[in-house]
């Protein structure tokens, strides 16, 4: 289809820009650590508790299927299956207003449940560089498919977010609307490999007994080490049987 790639279709809408709000990632794991802690004080524990007894409790279930694998629910079993019910309301007003504990006071199971905040804090942070991997891939990684131009707004500094993001973003969509050259630079097209090659052609390699889909993989195939290794053997055995 003209305009597609395997990564996905051609554009639907014909008048589109694309903004990323980027971020460098130590700013934002600040950020999705505070977002972490603020679920928590909006309720996040009881919201689980209330998941986990109308689907988990005594019931047969496997982590590993499922919602039951969802970031934000399986990093909280260990704690969820160890304390019930009573403890979250201690540890709900210790969160409220921790300086009225002193650190003897602190509940075990609130020492408990940090490690499975500290848990999902890393299981998020890195959900979010694949999330950044995606977006590369999906906007910027193939120069055939018909995509927008991206431009790049950094939030690191929400200080000057007006300078950096909110003007930016308004002066290219005016230019964008009234047909000027846009100023901010959009992000170049990544290089991949095998860029304009067919990738659903089935090749079959008599040598080694295996199928591959596509030509850049059959490509890498040809050139590899254990497919020459293989070709030379069975010229070697060839010979050594025309010899004899």
């Amino acid at each position: 289809m003209p305009g597609a790639s395997n990564l996905g279709g051609p554009k639907r809408f014909e008048h589109v820009i694309i903004f990323w709000l980027q971020c460098e990632q130590v700013t934002l794991n600040q950020r999705l650590n505070k977002r972490v802690d603020s679920m928590v004080k909006d309720g996040l524990l009881e919201e689980i508790r209330t998941f986990y007894e109308e689907n988990v409790l005594n019931r047969n279930v496997d982590y590993e299927e499922g919602m039951l694998q969802t970031i934000g629910f399986k990093e909280f079993i260990p704690y969820l299956e160890k304390y019930d019910k009573s403890y979250d309301t201690l540890i709900n007003k210790f969160v409220e207003a921790p300086e009225l504990f002193n650190e003897e006071e602190i509940p075990e199971s609130y020492k408990s449940l940090l490690k499975c905040l500290e848990e999902l804090k890393m299981v998020t942070q890195r959900y979010s560089k694949r999330q950044l991997k995606w977006i590369k891939n999906r906007f910027l990684g193939s120069e055939q498919r018909e995509v927008p131009n991206v431009y790049a707004l950094d939030t690191t500094d929400v200080s000057k977010w007006k300078e950096a993001v909110y003007e930016p973003a308004e002066e290219a969509i005016l230019a964008y609307i009234n047909d000027e050259p846009i100023k901010l630079k959009p992000l170049e097209k990544l290089k991949r490999l095998g860029e304009g090659l067919n990738e659903e052609t089935n090749h079959y390699c008599e040598t080694c007994d295996r199928p591959f889909i596509g030509d850049f993989q059959w490509q890498l195939h040809l050139k590899s080490k254990k497919h020459r290794h293989k070709l030379a053997s069975i010229a070697k055995k060839a010979k050594q049987l025309k010899q004899e």
